[in-house]
Order: structure tokens, then C-alpha cells, then sequence
């Protein structure tokens, strides 16, 4: 067999039999530039015929390929931005394509200028101008989004209004295009925080950033759609990246609330990272936390989880140790500050940065509540998006499944609400194992609770109602700079890409029969080897996951997730 060569910078090593070949990171560059002309082709095209699918297809394949393949090789961060502007240039001048979701931005908008809120009134009111754009399906539902959002709709379209009279400009060129203006300055945010959460976690801050926006969903949906979700992650990380860059600060922990506040004002999901964000700033406040402060809250927690069933107990063997050895494990009160016992000096310091961070983005939220005059209904929105049943969410794949075996006894037999229901209960403990798990940790407690903040989200993913194919960056963002084992996930950001069509339609839609069944005989499958794997030995303790390597042995690192 031929000796294999070891690549330099910039050179990838890809075994291809008895052979290598060594690909240059300027032919990936290009590689992927080309993926996302093609995409832009078939987007600027429309519908779903032959020579537009295959388009589709093709431009994804290409632009995952060089994704996939330039991972793990230590690109410099300005090469990298560099990449990722020109992979996303095509999809900046386009109309919008992925999905109709603009449109009912755009609804939602023009209902709060006309003086209506919109978690009470829906597009068909008026009728919106747009509402013969809108997929059918939303045209009559409530939005589900935070007031912030709402009111940023609102100022895209009467920024539209004011251009010159022209329908065609500001009814189909227009709004969209300052839409994605909305989607490019949030995308631009999170850039910019990555590299400061990346460093803190020692992971090469250009491997973040090609992990966490190189990848084929951000130009062709997050961009190209463009969705409101690039908003809510460039208000997150740059929370995050505020109290990890000036840490202990009063100001940067009521700065990183007041950031983290707007991003649930965007989207309700990001709310899941405030009690991580609190963590990082309490860890920041008193050095280290207290395993002291873990034991006693954790013996409350190890029996909510010894009561939950095995479903719990899978996902905990996949996300670490189970809370219920911290008591053995924990060494006892430790000295705090000013004679303080370590147990309550980590216990204030738990408190004083959840009431600095949790009532910043608390207020924050409220007062855009109150100047959007909007109220709280956006509550009751979060429900309407449930009437999506797609097997893309797993619990709604499970419930889809048990539905048609149980349709042939009884006709109305329905099991989806049923297992989402539970589904959410279990997300409930599975949050807060890994918050416990975050403070339990004794060396770096800042880092823990930023890696557990990114499983927190791909958890509430995992096991949410509804999932959207974008919905796989929330988690991949936060994972891209707090671990290099991020391969699982970004599998998964692939499949979601190949699963929608330029028109929005795709896989979730047409074959919802045997997804539903492949979704949960996956499902069943990964229980099993996750239950194989934790009773192998049943004395010892999983061993924590490296939250990150160097990028020499990245190739082999495995993390809770990857």
C-alpha cells in the first residue's frame, strides 16, 4: 500500500482505497461557489420540474461536499469569511425561496400597521397584500413569533410603503430583499460573536465559523429564504459572547440580559439558554462553582430522573453523566469569598447572576411588549404552529407512526398530541439535568455551561412539535464553537438541506408514510445501542466527552453529540 502523505495547511487528505487524494482548500472554495450558483439558479427558477430539482441537488451535494470535507483543517478566520461571503453572495438578489415564510412576515407587519395585532388577527383579516403569496396553511393561523419580530416586520414594510408607487418594487422586490437585510445583519452578528465563544473553549475560531455558517443551509434558507431565525442566533451568541468576552462585569452581564432578552423577543426557543448564560456569569463572578451547591440541588433532580423511564435515561447516556453521582463525587463546602462557606458564596453567586442576567432579558422583553402595545398572545401563536405535522420533529414521527397502527382499530385514533406532550415533559428534565450538569463541574464551569447551553438547543430540537430544516443551525451554531465533535449534527444539517425543494416543498410532504416509519425505526435503533452502551459496564461512570481538542486529533474526538 502507498505511503500516505501527511497535508499541509490548506490540504485536505481524503482515502480513496490504496490512494489519496490531496484537495486544495482554494479548489474547495470554488467547489462550493459553484454549489451555490446552482442553488441560486434553481431558486431563481422556481417550482420543482427536472432541470430545477436536479439543480437543487446537485448545488447542495457540492456545497456540503466542500463543507463536510474542509472541517477539520486549520483555515485561517479571515480565508474563511472570505469563503462563506462569496458562497453567500448568490442568494443576496434573488426573491425569496426555501419557503413562503417571508410573505407571512411581511402579513404580520402590514396587520400591526394597520392598528391589529397579530396574535389576534391573522393574514385573510384584511386581507394582507401579500396573503396570496402565504402557504395556505399559515394564511389563517396566528404568528408564533416575539414582539421584537413583529415590530421589525412592521418596519419593513412601512419602509417599503415609502418607495416610489410601484407594486412590482415593493410588493415582490422590495420587502424581501429587506427582509434578508434583517437575516444578513443577524448572520453578520453571530460571526462576529463566534470567534470570542470560541476561544473561550479552545476551539480554532475559523473551524467555528466554517462550521456554524459555511454549511449549505445558511445561504439557501437562512439567507435565501431569508428567516427570522438568523436574527434570534446573532442576538443569542452575541449575549453570549458579551459575558464570556468581559467577564464579571455588571454592565456585560446586564449588557448579555438585555441581548438574550431580545433574542426570545425574536424567537421564544432562545429563551432555553438564559439559565446557561446565567451560569457563565456566575462562574465569571466567584472563579469556579461549587460542587456543594450541585449536591444538594442534585439529589432532587437524580430522582425526577430515576422516575422519568428509559427514553429519559437514553438521552442522559447521550448527553453525560447522570446528575445523581454529584453527592459521592462532590468534596463538600469549599471556602468562598470574604470567610462566606463555599456552598452559599457559590449559591449567592448563582443567584445574584441568574437575577442580573435572567431580569435583564426579562425587562428587556417586557418593556418591546409594552411598547408594541402587543400583549402576551404570542403564547397562544406557539400553538398554532402545531397543526405542522411533519415527521421532521421525532416525537411527531413517533406519534405519526403509533397513529397509523392504531387507524385500522379506530378511525379518529390520534397519538400526536399525546406523545408531544410527553415529549415535552421529557425536554423539561433533560434542561435541567444538563443545567445541574453545568454547575456540578469543577474545572471549568464557564466552559461546561457554554457546551451545555448548545445541547440545551439541540435538545429542544430533538424533541420539539414542529422542526424546520433551519432548525438544525440553532444547535450547530453554539456547537461549532464549544466542540469539535460536531460531525452528528452536521450530518443532519446535510439531510435537512437535501429536504426541501426551492418551492418548499419536499421529502417531509411527499412521503410521510414511510418517513414517519424510518424516523422512529431510527429512533428505536439509537435507544438501543444508547442502553447497550451505558449497561456495558454498569459500575463505572460514562467518562465526561472532551469539550474540545486541538485540530491535529479532531478527527477522531467524540463529544455527547458527534
Amino acid at each position: 500500500m502507498a505511503a500516505c502523505r501527511s497535508p499541509g495547511p490548506g490540504l485536505a487528505l481524503i482515502p480513496r482505497g490504496d490512494h489519496a487524494t490531496v484537495v486544495s482548500s482554494r479548489t474547495l472554495r470554488w467547489t462550493g461557489f459553484g454549489g451555490s450558483v446552482l442553488l441560486a439558479v434553481a431558486g431563481l427558477l422556481g417550482g420543482h420540474g427536472p432541470a430545477v430539482v436536479s439543480g437543487w441537488v446537485v448545488g447542495t451535494a457540492l456545497q456540503a461536499y466542500a463543507w463536510w470535507t474542509g472541517r477539520d483543517r486549520p483555515l485561517a478566520p479571515r480565508w474563511v469569511v472570505g469563503t462563506i461571503v462569496l458562497w453567500a453572495a448568490p442568494f443576496l438578489l434573488l426573491p425569496p425561496f426555501g419557503s413562503r415564510d417571508v410573505h407571512s412576515y411581511a402579513c404580520q407587519g402590514e396587520l400591526w400597521l394597520r392598528g391589529l395585532s397579530p396574535y389576534e388577527h391573522t393574514a385573510q383579516t384584511l386581507p394582507c397584500t401579500w396573503v396570496d403569496a402565504v402557504a395556505p396553511i399559515w394564511r389563517d393561523t396566528l404568528t408564533p413569533y416575539g414582539p421584537l419580530f413583529v415590530l421589525a416586520a412592521a418596519g419593513v414594510v412601512a419602509v417599503a410603503g415609502a418607495l416610489p408607487p410601484d407594486p412590482h418594487v415593493t410588493g415582490e422586490l422590495a420587502v424581501p430583499l429587506l427582509f434578508r437585510v434583517l437575516a444578513l445583519a443577524g448572520t453578520i452578528a453571530t460571526a462576529a460573536g463566534l470567534p470570542v465563544l470560541a476561544r473561550r473553549c479552545g476551539v480554532p475560531p475559523g473551524r467555528a465559523l466554517w462550521v456554524a455558517l459555511a454549511g449549505p443551509l445558511v445561504g439557501a434558507h437562512l439567507l435565501g429564504g431569508p428567516h427570522n431565525d438568523a436574527l434570534m442566533l446573532g442576538f443569542l451568541v452575541g449575549g453570549l459572547a458579551l459575558a464570556v468576552r468581559f467577564p464579571g462585569r455588571p454592565v456585560a452581564v446586564l449588557g448579555a440580559g438585555v441581548l438574550l432578552g431580545c433574542a426570545v423577543a425574536i424567537k421564544a426557543t432562545a429563551v432555553v439558554v438564559i439559565p446557561f448564560a446565567a451560569l457563565i456569569c456566575a462562574a465569571a463572578r466567584s472563579g469556579r462553582l461549587v460542587p456543594g451547591v450541585a449536591a444538594r440541588s442534585g439529589r432532587l433532580v437524580s430522582g425526577v430522573a430515576a422516575r422519568s423511564g428509559s427514553l429519559v435515561a437514553g438521552v442522559a447516556a447521550r448527553s453525560g453523566r447522570l446528575v445523581s453521582g454529584v453527592a459521592a463525587r462532590s468534596a463538600g463546602p469549599v471556602a468562598g469569598a470574604a470567610g462566606v462557606p463555599g456552598r452559599w458564596a457559590g449559591l449567592r453567586g448563582v443567584v445574584v447572576a441568574a437575577a442580573g442576567v435572567g431580569g435583564a432579558a426579562a425587562a428587556t422583553f417586557a418593556g418591546i411588549t409594552a411598547a408594541g402595545g402587543l400583549g402576551y398572545g404570542w403564547i397562544t401563536g406557539l400553538r398554532e404552529s402545531e397543526i405542522l405535522i411533519q415527521f421532521s420533529s421525532l416525537p411527531t414521527a413517533l406519534g405519526m407512526t403509533l397513529t397509523y397502527l392504531g387507524r385500522p382499530f379506530d378511525p379518529a385514533f390520534d397519538a400526536v398530541p399525546a406523545v408531544r406532550a410527553v415529549a415535552l415533559v421529557v425536554l423539561a428534565v433533560v434542561l435541567t439535568m444538563l443545567w445541574f450538569r453545568a454547575l456540578r463541574e469543577r474545572a471549568d464551569p464557564g466552559r461546561a455551561a457554554l457546551h451545555s447551553a448548545a445541547l440545551a438547543l439541540g435538545a429542544t430540537v430533538a424533541l420539539a412539535p414542529v422542526v424546520l430544516p433551519w432548525y438544525a443551525l440553532w444547535p450547530l451554531v453554539l456547537l461549532a464553537a464549544t466542540t469539535v465533535a460536531t460531525r452528528a449534527v452536521m450530518a443532519v444539517t446535510v439531510a435537512a438541506a437535501f429536504s426541501v425543494l426551492p418551492d418548499g416543498a419536499g421529502l417531509t410532504r411527499t412521503v410521510k408514510l414511510p418517513g414517519a416509519i424510518l424516523v422512529t425505526a431510527l429512533l428505536a435503533g439509537l435507544a438501543v445501542v444508547a442502553l447497550r452502551r451505558r449497561g456495558a459496564r454498569p459500575g463505572d461512570p460514562e467518562p465526561a466527552a472532551p469539550i474540545a481538542t486541538s485540530p491535529a486529533v479532531s478527527r477522531s474526538a467524540r463529544g455527547p453529540l458527534g
